[in-house]
């Protein structure tokens, strides 16, 4: 029945820590031999939460809104024992640990046996373990080295293979192991219909030792069916997405009752929404050089956004985080440079003025306005501004053209453009401007000569 053989086996398991085992080095014989034991600790069961992080745009430009989907996953559970390995030399020979592996199994009611649930396995380059590992997958191992006269452990890798046991001494380990659990396999573990006992098996192989004498050295354990006395749920989860700026959005059971407990193998969605802040406008006193400047700043601006995510269990707290994501923002930033004659201009005449146009910025530029002044408050007339200019694009087919008055003074007359432009969503940038000084000159005056016509002639008169 299964009462006895659980009564067998542990029986079995209390003589092995006192009796010799079976194969155990006699005299002479050259054959290591270890007797081989273990503690443990009560196991610990908790959820295993992860949590993803996506956003919408991998580039955006002020004013855009960017919307963050997180989704937080109860993946399974984490079975998590801890103890302690001892492989005491009991033989005449010095021992080398050359495998070992650690599994944890159940009992299938319906297969009236011990089935491997997870375990992992170690062996030295060129040994072949006599006795297969039941499960090499699903079990994270953490051992620690406990010195020992005459035991050498090895200085790298694994802390167990290659480990050297003098006779009559005891190598020891202090570990901590984690079996991932899968929503499926705690279904069943947590049905005793399916499954009646937990145990944990350690099996250790030395050399040099005649493979007729078998690797009988294992110990068993019996593990507590935490799965079927506590819940694997995580309970009152909260997701907070923490945005590139701003207070952080968090969302729980009020907002999002489902994340009131998270089942194995559940998972829950959230979303939140930001807008790419647009920047503040020109200020009255600001230079083009310092708005500039402050532009190119936010130019190429890496938008980060992260999420996390915690709940309780029966264990205590759990939490997960996700990969920051994030997004590159991206605005135009447009220059002008104006030029203009290079000789004179009289009075009353038209001055010419052509303006290059250049986009710096990572957007497209529209809306262009340019407006052209004279200290009088005049203005000239600007043709050939382009509908758009993209990144890095540049114009030169743009001009002002201006009146000088026919009273204008004689001198320096500094004539100004001024830009203005848009982003995709309207918002408006600048202004920026740049200014050209033409020379004029006295208006052009029409002179008449005295010869500038025909003569009247005399006529005399005969009576």
């Amino acid at each position: 029945s299964r009462l006895r053989a659980t009564v067998v086996l542990t029986i079995a398991s209390v003589l092995l820590a006192v009796v010799q085992p079976v194969g155990a080095a006699a005299a002479g014989t050259g054959n290591a031999s270890i007797n081989l034991t273990q503690t443990l600790g009560a196991p610990t069961m908790a959820p295993v939460l992860t949590l993803t992080l996506a956003v919408d745009h991998a580039k955006a430009i002020p004013g855009d809104t960017l919307t963050y989907t997180s989704t937080v996953t109860n993946t399974g559970a984490s079975l998590g024992l801890t103890g302690s390995y001892f492989a005491a030399n009991n033989g005449n020979i010095m021992a080398t640990v050359s495998a070992y592996y650690d599994d944890i199994e159940y009992y299938s009611v319906a297969k009236k046996a011990w089935v491997a649930l997870a375990g992992t396995a170690a062996s030295q380059q060129g040994y072949a373990p006599l006795v297969t590992p039941p499960a090499t997958n699903g079990m994270t191992l953490s051992a620690k080295a406990v010195a020992a006269s005459g035991v050498t452990y090895p200085s790298t890798g694994d802390p167990i293979v290659g480990t050297q046991i003098n006779t009559t001494s005891t190598a020891s380990w202090n570990f901590q192991a984690s079996v991932s659990v899968t929503p499926t396999q705690i279904a069943m573990l947590a049905d005793p219909k399916q499954v009646n006992g937990l145990r944990n098996v350690v099996h250790f192989e030395v050399t040099p030792r005649a493979t007729s004498q078998g690797q009988p050295f294992i110990y068993r354990s019996d593990v507590t069916n935490l799965f079927q006395s506590q819940s694997v749920a995580a309970t009152n989860v909260t997701v907070t997405i923490a945005q590139p700026t701003g207070s952080p959005v968090r969302f729980n059971s009020s907002s999002t009752p489902s994340l009131a407990s998270l089942a194995p193998g559940a998972s829950v969605t959230v979303t939140s929404s930001y807008q790419v802040p647009v920047p503040t406008a020109k200020g009255a006193t600001e230079s083009d050089a310092a708005y500039l400047t402050r532009l190119r700043g936010i130019e190429g601006t890496v938008l980060n956004a992260t999420a996390t995510a915690s709940g309780t269990s029966a264990s205590g707290t759990v939490t997960a985080s996700a990969p920051s994501v994030s997004t590159t923002e991206d605005l135009p930033i447009m220059s002008i440079s104006k030029s203009g004659p290079l000789t004179p201009v009289p009075a009353g005449s038209t001055a010419t003025y052509p303006l290059a146009l250049q986009n710096t910025g990572g957007a497209d530029a529209s809306g262009m306005a340019i407006t052209d002044t004279v200290p009088s408050g005049a203005t000239g007339s600007v043709t050939g501004i382009p509908t758009t200019l993209a990144p890095g694009a540049a114009s030169s087919g743009t001009q002002a053209t201006f009146l000088v008055p026919v009273n204008q003074s004689v001198g320096s007359l500094t004539d100004t453009a001024s830009l203005t432009w848009q982003d995709h969503h309207g918002n408006v940038y600048g202004p920026v401007s740049s200014l050209f000084t033409t020379q004029v000159q006295a208006a052009n005056k029409l002179s008449i000569t005295g010869d500038a016509g025909p003569k009247p002639s005399r006529r005399r008169s005969s009576t």
